[in-house]
């Protein structure tokens, strides 16, 4: 459908993904000259009532929501065919993304997302409703880690068609509360779970709870005891395996009341990392605070015990005088320790590990060295991945302990694996649209900027990239920041009105290049119209084969040229010169 203006108002610019009930659009709002995200109904849904009823319902009550961490939504057209919906449209990456490529993240990363995620929850559950369907994918974040919610009130929506509810579960279930589980229906306490998945999952980089199978990662969630997120990040303040943890309770009574509860100690922790104060309390207990110090009734309990009786061996020692009392011990104890002094001694020296010299493996690929270390009966562990000019990817160009040097047996050796230069050469993305051109460049290892340069052009459609600073082809650094030019069409909001030109023996004949990208698209019927000098006519009209694109040259007369360009029947792209 890219390239389509469905009610005559929103033209598609590209698809962004696709979900299982939503083909998700990049569009132009005509009307008021704005990017929106417009999300369609996909086909075998659109003629489901119940489920479209449903949606309505979630999306009116949308409608009440204001918040700068929520999605604005701008206009419903369940109506229309397809059925669709418009929403704000942010420039950022969904978590679960940045969770794949980058976690862990550090603590203060991770409490600054969740504290927008936690915000954009207590503007929801302020206006009497519930996320339900809180999790990575429907987060969306963008520069300085500002967070916008998305898929408010959904869960209701898949649970109209069985077949939906059943996928929805699946990829829901490893932040899925408990309670839900046996039947619950979505509260302000499952919402809090989901952060407390969500933190331990963005500071762990896994998961608390996790099966082979999603009803496996149900019974976890019901069975399992809540796993130590400072056992999987040692970096973890207490403070902060507190909160999760609360969050984390089987039952909802024993987790946080409401989000600003929440989102009050997490504030707390922000604060705390920033002027280095300690982050030792919990607002929970922890299992291994009830042995810190006894409670306060034992301690009584044992000041008022009465002392037991003295037996018939105490009173037989006071027949002993006091000083050979002393002497008989303090012989008695001396012996003891020598004799654990020595067996320790004979303990070491009889099972002392043999020692041998790290060998050579820098310049080995990471596979070949943990051979070579493995033979040589020690333990390698990768420390860090990082640019080396000397080395290419995969080769190992550090080590330690330093080769040669003598360590014991089954001591561990840290290696340092390159990951090639550091400087790579910019490749060209231009007329690409904005969305493939950021794939290829972040596959490449690159960091693309959220935020564009948009400038108008006649010659690059709308939408997609003009060029990039720094410019193709130069030599740069992996972590310098890459800004996309993306072209906002020919600068017309509404287009000029013109008459045919009587035409003229002596007026030149004008080339124009139309591109029509059926890349990601079926068959589709193309018909081109040129109004110019010798009046109206169409100059292409036939089925053109999908997965391509397609640059149509076109001859045009006169000082005024207008072509339209349809696509099964329907506008999308009007040229004006």
């Amino acid at each position: 459908m890219t390239g389509n203006v469905l009610a005559a108002r929103y033209e598609l610019l590209e698809q962004l993904s696709e979900g299982l009930l939503f083909h998700v659009y990049r569009a132009r709002d005509l009307t008021r000259s704005r990017v929106v995200t417009l999300k369609a109904v996909r086909a075998p849904y659109a003629s489901n009532q119940l489920l479209l009823d449903t949606l309505q319902m979630t999306l009116d009550a949308r409608t009440r929501l204001r918040h700068p961490n929520l999605l604005e939504l701008y206009e419903i057209d369940l109506a229309a065919q397809p059925p669709f919906f418009v929403e704000e449209f942010v420039r950022g990456l969904d978590l679960e993304t940045r969770v794949r490529r980058t976690a862990p993240f550090t603590v203060p990363i991770a409490i600054e997302i969740m504290i927008g995620i936690v915000e954009g929850l207590q503007a929801i559950h302020s206006a009497g409703m519930t996320h339900g369907d809180l999790r990575p994918a429907n987060v969306l974040v963008g520069s300085e880690w500002r967070v916008w919610l998305n898929g408010v009130g959904m869960r209701g929506v898949y649970c109209a068609e069985p077949s939906l509810a059943a996928a929805h579960e699946a990829r829901a279930a490893a932040y899925t509360a408990p309670e839900l589980f046996r039947g619950a229906t979505p509260s302000i306490a499952s919402d809090l779970y989901a952060c407390g998945v969500i933190l331990f999952e963005m500071i762990s980089a896994t998961t608390p709870f996790r099966g082979e199978t999603p009803v496996l990662t149900a019974e976890a969630h019901l069975n399992e005891p809540i796993p130590s997120l400072r056992q999987r990040n040692p970096a973890t303040p207490r403070t902060v395996e507190g909160i999760v943890t609360k969050c984390l309770q089987k039952d909802p009574a024993h987790r946080y009341a409401t989000a600003l509860q929440l989102l009050n100690d997490l504030k707390a922790v922000r604060d705390a990392l920033r002027f280095g104060k300690s982050l030792g309390w919990s607002p929970i207990d922890l299992p291994d605070s009830s042995t810190a110090k006894a409670p306060s009734s034992d301690m009584l309990a044992r000041k008022s015990a009465p002392p037991p009786p003295a037996s018939e061996e105490e009173e037989e020692e006071d027949d002993i005088p006091k000083w050979l009392r002393t002497m008989i011990r303090l012989t008695g104890a001396l012996v003891v320790l020598g004799l654990v002094i020595g067996f320790a001694t004979w303990m070491a020296l009889r099972f002392v590990p043999e020692d041998r010299p790290v060998p050579q493996v820098v310049g080995k690929t990471l596979e070949e060295a943990n051979r070579i270390l493995r033979q040589a009966e020690l333990e390698p562990e990768v420390r860090l991945e990082g640019y080396s000019e000397q080395y290419p990817p995969g080769v190992v160009y550090s080590v330690s302990p330093p080769e040669g040097r003598v360590v014991r047996k089954g001591s561990k050796v840290y290696l340092w694996v390159s990951k090639g230069s550091r400087f790579v050469e910019l490749p060209n993305v231009s007329n690409m649209p904005e969305s493939h051109a950021r794939r290829e460049l972040e596959g490449m290892g690159l960091a693309v900027m959220d935020s564009v340069e948009e400038r108008t052009s006649a010659t690059v459609p709308l939408g997609y990239v003009i060029g990039t600073v720094p410019p193709a082809g130069a030599r740069i650094d992996r972590s310098r920041p890459i800004k996309l030019i993306v072209s906002i069409g020919s600068g017309y909001d509404t287009a000029p009105t013109t008459t045919p030109e009587s035409p003229q023996p002596d007026t030149p004949k004008r080339q124009f290049e139309v591109k029509i990208d059926l890349s990601d698209q079926p068959d589709r019927r193309i018909r081109i119209e040129v109004e110019d000098a010798l009046g109206k006519r169409t100059v292409l009209d036939e089925r053109r084969t999908g997965g391509q694109v397609y640059t149509i040259p076109v001859e045009a007369q006169g000082a005024s040229v207008r072509i339209r360009v349809y696509v099964d029947e329907q506008l999308v792209q009007e040229i004006i010169r």
